[in-house]
């Protein structure tokens, strides 16, 4: 569980998790356990073949059974639901609790399991349950409980007063010192003669690195000319080697992308296609046109078992669409891509050598979205 990266905004859990020390787990640290960190370590321990998963075996009894929970998990916490996922759910946790009954013999239905049947219901009154739940409420109880009141304002009917003032006061310090980091969004920060920071701590790309980002570049201005190939005729485009590196950058409101962990694995879409990649590099740089623009430096991840049906290894493929998880390689190549094209971050978890028949450069990754399956 230490080697599974989680991206900033979910959950931590305890590093003594198991241990009487930590105490129970709060809602937020069951939904990173079950979403995130199971999906991720769990396959290790049951999985020794992705070809061969004997069907009537307890260790797929299990692993299916987990999925089956998990993907009733993901539909809960979608932010976006259709009749679709509620029917989705129904199945889901049918198929749950029959194979639990099978891995646990003396199984005892509680309260919870007969709740959770009225789910689809809800889905469908109601749509997205997050917008129903009642974390605000539980917060606020929270934020009241550790306000400082004596005995005195109780008695002296002083205690409403109290509580606006300390709520006031809040409001005004989150104001002063606002959470969100001030990070430009966007491709186009400013003109050039404006990002004098980016001049002062800009170097000069290899080779390898600009000829790609030549291209990239050339893509929205074809007559952007290589700065080598001289002489250059008059008021020609040369686009130079220089780019200012960054660590951190924001996508949108709730995606941040780093260079270094946690927020360094993403999803992004190209050519209309889902992919996933480690961000080694983050680069402003100055356009022909004299403006700036940012691009990631992506090291691709080559996704080994997506979809398909007719695969010897179809059963274990089918595990990881319920655990909304991904295995692939990271590759040594690697493209440029627009923030814009990044959909958010992912949890991910390196592989041991030869972990499912993966040589070296193996990662499973769970994308930190809140669809309710997979996108394949």
């Amino acid at each position: 569980m230490r080697d599974v990266v989680i991206p900033t905004g979910i959950t931590r859990l305890p590093l003594n998790l198991g241990e009487t020390k930590h105490g129970k787990l709060k809602a937020a640290q069951w939904h990173s356990l079950f979403a995130y960190v199971i999906p991720l370590i769990i396959l290790e321990l049951y999985v020794d073949d992705p070809q061969d998963i004997p069907m009537d075996s307890n260790k797929r009894n299990i692993i299916v059974n987990i999925g089956y929970l998990t993907q009733c998990t993901n539909i809960v916490c979608a932010k976006s639901v259709s009749d679709a996922d509620a029917n989705h759910f129904e199945s889901l946790y049918k198929k749950y609790t029959l194979s639990s009954k099978k891995i646990f013999h003396n199984l005892i239905i509680k309260p919870n399991h007969h709740y959770a049947l009225h789910i689809p219901e809800q889905i469908r009154m109601w749509g997205p349950l997050g917008q129903v739940a009642e974390f605000a409420g539980e917060r606020l109880i929270g934020v009241l409980q550790n306000f400082w009141l004596t005995y005195g304002i109780y008695v002296s009917g002083e205690m409403d007063r109290t509580m606006m003032r300390r709520f006031c006061q809040l409001q005004r310090l989150m104001a002063d010192h606002p959470i969100v980091e001030d990070i430009s969004l966007g491709d186009d920060p400013g003109p050039l003669n404006s990002r004098s920071q980016e001049k002062k701590n800009r170097i000069e790309l290899d080779d390898e690195e600009y000829e790609a980002l030549l291209s990239y570049v050339q893509i929205k201005s074809p007559d952007a000319r290589d700065h080598r190939k001289l002489p250059h005729p008059p008021n020609a485009k040369v686009f130079q080697p220089y780019v200012a590196p960054t660590k951190t950058w924001k996508v949108s409101d709730r995606v941040s992308v780093s260079v270094l962990k946690p927020n360094n694995c993403i999803e992004f879409k190209q050519h209309g296609k889902v992919q996933y990649g480690f961000v080694r590099q983050i680069y402003h740089f100055a356009t022909p046109e004299g403006k700036w623009n940012t691009v990631f430096l992506v090291n691709p991840i080559n996704n080994l078992f997506p979809k398909d049906l007719d695969s010897t290894s179809k059963d274990f493929r089918y595990i990881l669409f319920l655990l909304k998880a991904v295995v692939g390689i990271v590759e040594e190549e690697f493209t440029y891509l627009s923030p814009q094209s990044v959909s958010c971050v992912a949890a991910y978890r390196l592989l041991p050598p030869h972990t499912f028949g993966i040589a070296e450069a193996g990662i499973i990754l769970r994308p930190s979205d809140y669809n309710s399956q997979l996108s394949i």
